[in-house]
């Protein structure tokens, strides 16, 4: 004996589920668009990655003791206008060998 039932409705409306799938994708739109590493295509760079690259001079500077001397991290320096005017005076016409 077949039952003479109509199928129910379903639960949730076609329009309401249409924003939801419309607002899942979306977010995982945005999920995706935040995992995506831009940086590279912004420094437009050859390297392969951005924080790979020029490991001489990287070993070079992490082997020297002190690369600045103590006179560097003086903000204010106290020069003689005329001794550096006659130094200059010697360099170019040859004087200061």
């Amino acid at each position: 004996m077949a039952s003479n039932r109509k199928p129910t409705a379903t639960i949730i409306s076609l329009p309401l589920r249409r924003a939801v799938s419309v607002s899942l994708c979306g977010l995982w739109l945005l999920l995706m668009a935040a995992c995506a590493d831009e940086t590279q295509y912004l420094a437009r760079d050859d390297r392969i990655h951005p924080k790979v690259g020029d490991a001489v001079k990287f070993n070079k500077a992490a082997q020297t003791l002190d690369p600045w001397s103590d006179q560097s991290f003086l903000s204010r320096n106290e020069t003689d206008g005329k001794r550096i005017a006659n130094g200059i005076r010697k360099y170019e016409t040859g004087e200061s060998q």
